[in-house]
């Protein structure tokens, strides 16, 4: 993965992140239905939907951020972001 900027979107395979740097009243989108997961950086469990292409960042405070993505062929993506 590369870092280009805001708008830019960020490939893992067939998952892409919609900004990578998150900011109130953003979401995360990806390419295809999974089920996402989104941990604080401590470790607790904040968000999870299943089969869907988006989740929304709006009633999450600031902060670190891991998300994890389970495509339904088992492939699993991680990824940190800040908002």
């Amino acid at each position: 993965l590369q870092s280009r900027g805001l708008g830019d979107v960020y490939k893992a395979d067939t998952i892409e992140f919609y900004p990578e740097i998150v900011i109130s009243n953003k979401e995360i989108r990806v390419t295809e239905p999974v089920a996402m997961e989104i941990y604080a950086i401590s470790g607790y469990k904040v968000a999870k939907q299943k089969n869907t292409t988006v989740i929304t960042t709006q009633n999450m405070g600031r902060g670190a951020y891991i998300v994890k993505c389970t495509s339904s062929k088992g492939k699993v993506v991680t990824k940190k972001f800040i908002k």
